[in-house]
């Protein structure tokens, strides 16, 4: 069974990583912020949303934080933890939720099983990804009041093979396609590529759910 990876390449992320960004806007927008906000990114990634978010905060702080170490070289910013939340702070987050990539990760487990892969990765487990119950649930008893969680599918589709196989390389399989040798990892990918393309048609598509979340510190 391959392990999770905290190790991201920043640079190739940069490259690919729109859809992400795309979901963190709509987060920014629907805080409406004032500008003199203190905010905590938690999953900063590359940096690039935490530079979006301080040109909204022309007289605020933000706080960025990162587990991969290739993440942080990128942006260096203070870290604090989570429980530094005040009375009456506001939690604004979005995550994957539901089924989030269950299509995609059912024809990953097809591909596995199959030789040489099955020699390497088994059957490797994804993350669980939480329903909007759960999510309020684990919220609330984490202390959070007024917590609301919905789910939306926000698909990511792919005109072509090679850009669908970077973005799973870097983004989705990046811990399967570590447990490969070399030699298998591009054949790998392009047949998860196939095999999502044979059950669910054309074009390529990561299946992706969010969750939205909204909680009051009280």
């Amino acid at each position: 069974m391959t392990q999770p990876s905290t190790h991201w390449n920043a640079e190739v992320y940069d490259c690919i990583g729109t859809p992400m960004r795309r979901w963190a806007q709509a987060v920014i927008d629907d805080l409406h912020l004032g500008g003199d906000e203190t905010i905590l990114d938690a999953g900063c990634g590359s940096g690039s949303v935490t530079f979006d978010l301080l040109e909204r905060l022309p007289r605020g702080r933000i706080y960025a934080v990162d587990s991969s170490p290739d993440m942080i070289s990128k942006i260096t910013q203070a870290i604090e933890d989570l429980r530094t939340a005040k009375p009456g702070g506001r939690f604004r987050a979005q995550c994957g939720g539901g089924a989030n990539i269950a299509r995609l990760m059912a024809a990953t487990h097809a591909v596995e099983e199959r030789e040489p892969y099955s020699r390497y990765l088994g059957m490797a487990e994804f993350r669980k990804y939480r329903t909007a119950e759960e999510a309020t649930a684990a919220m609330e008893r984490a202390g959070w009041t007024d917590v609301r969680a919905e789910l939306f599918d926000s698909p990511v589709r792919f005109d072509n093979t090679d850009d669908a196989a970077l973005y799973l390389r870097t983004i989705i399989l990046q811990r399967h396609v570590a447990a490969l040798p070399p030699e298998h990892q591009q054949p790998f990918l392009e047949a998860v590529i196939a095999e999502t393309v044979r059950r669910y048609g054309e074009p390529f598509t990561a299946d992706y759910v969010r969750l939205d979340l909204w909680a009051r510190k009280p």
